[in-house]
């Protein structure tokens, strides 16, 4: 038995990918940034990981006699999220961006979910600082940023209950300690 269902007028009709206008820039701009470095070749891509990726052990040595941390240090802080080792690392990154990002967008707006993920992004990485001081490792990708999201994401629709220690349980139990590079 067919039966006929009227056909969706064209403004009520939903898009097949909902994504928030943050979250969509900032996903395209990963997966950019990615490809034109491999396009650009392993030694560039290098270069580039040695300059913008976050060395806890650099941010150690910069608290030495001048007492304050240089600039460069500072600023990869952010500029290591916008670096990924591989097309699986990114697209895992991006995939949780976009199922997450897109929940935590919604919920506070544009400038404060960016700043939110910013936020994330340096607290991972200055939690891999507080971890391992010296360790000599490039961090890249934006892993902490996606984490501190979807633990947003819990604790503001999955589970309201849970507060934020147990948004923060839910993120480490996530944390594979592979996924640093």
């Amino acid at each position: 038995m067919w039966r006929s269902v009227a056909r969706p007028s064209r403004q009520s009709r939903e898009p097949a990918f909902n994504v928030p206008p943050a979250t969509l820039l900032i996903a395209i701009g990963l997966v950019s940034i990615h490809a034109l470095l491999m396009v650009a070749g392993t030694s560039f891509a290098e270069t580039v990981w040695i300059k913008l990726a976050f060395v806890p052990a650099d941010l150690a040595r910069s608290f030495g006699a001048e007492g304050r941390v240089r600039p460069e240090i500072l600023a990869t802080l952010i500029t290591h999220m916008l670096l990924h080792a591989n097309w699986t690392h990114l697209i895992i990154n991006v995939g949780f961006l976009l199922g997450f990002g897109s929940l935590v967008e919604r919920a506070l707006g544009s400038w404060r979910y960016v700043l939110f993920l910013v936020g994330c992004g340096i607290i991972g990485a200055l939690t891999l600082f507080a971890a391992g001081p010296f360790d000599e490792v490039l961090v890249i990708g934006a892993s902490g940023a996606v984490y501190g999201t979807a633990g947003a994401a819990v604790r503001l629709f999955f589970v309201p209950r849970l507060g934020v220690r147990g948004a923060v349980i839910f993120v480490v139990a996530m944390i594979d300690r592979k996924s640093v590079v």
